[in-house]
């Protein structure tokens, strides 16, 4: 099977020059740029503007939501274990151990934002070629949406 790129050469090969600049002119304008997508993650990664930047909405959710949920388990874990010393315990240990890994995967996107920036512009990529073939194959439909044929 084809990587991603060789499948964009083939998909891009089907254009033509016309269609070919409105690919380019699409990209240029819908495009994620990696140190727009650094910045979001070092200032504002916290609400995960840089996972919602790039069209993640669900990791961004998770960004925002997990701190928030664990920490409050924590807080009812350190409650619980003046009552119940084992179950508060683990549930207080679990919690951080959880905000461990919460925080590695912060680390972890710093080295892998270009990787995502480049797979979500291919995605994009994709994605307009995908509209360009529909509107060409479209039945009844003008290769200019403003000229009927």
């Amino acid at each position: 099977m084809a990587n991603q790129g060789e499948r964009l050469i083939a998909l891009k090969s089907g254009l033509d020059a016309r269609e070919l600049h409105i690919l380019n002119i699409e990209l240029d304008r819908r495009r994620k740029s990696t140190g727009v997508t650094y910045a979001l993650w070092f200032f504002m990664s916290w609400l995960g503007l840089h996972k919602f930047y790039l069209g993640r909405i669900a990791t961004g959710v998770v960004y925002v939501v997990a701190p928030w949920i664990l920490i409050l388990v924590f807080v009812v874990g350190f409650v619980m274990a003046e009552s119940n010393p084992e179950a508060g315990g683990a549930t207080a240990v679990l919690s951080l151990l959880a905000l461990l890994v919460y925080g590695v995967w912060w680390v972890v996107d710093l080295f892998t934002i270009p990787r995502q920036v480049n797979a979500c512009n291919e995605n994009l990529e994709l994605e307009i070629i995908a509209s360009l073939n529909a509107r060409k194959q479209g039945p009844g439909l003008s290769p200019n949406p403003t000229r009927p044929e």
